[in-house]
């Protein structure tokens, strides 16, 4: 005889609820004049930039051979 009992289940869960209606302002500020024309560019004068000490590199090479012929 085998006897079947019904697994439990999870508590019903509460209803969602609708939030109130809500109002939203988007506000963009548009200046009336632009103050330059066309602005200096933003050049780094020649050599300043520069790396001191120089950085120093490392090579590493590794052969792995099996068997016969390396």
């Amino acid at each position: 005889m085998r006897l079947h009992v019904e697994p439990l289940q999870a508590p019903a869960k509460p209803p969602k609820l609708k939030p109130e209606p809500a109002v939203a302002v988007n506000v963009t500020d548009v200046p009336e004049a632009k103050l330059a024309v066309q602005a200096e560019g933003q050049l780094i004068p020649a050599g300043l930039l520069t790396t001191v000490p120089l950085p120093v590199t490392l090579t590493v090479n590794c052969t792995c051979c099996r068997g016969g012929g390396c």
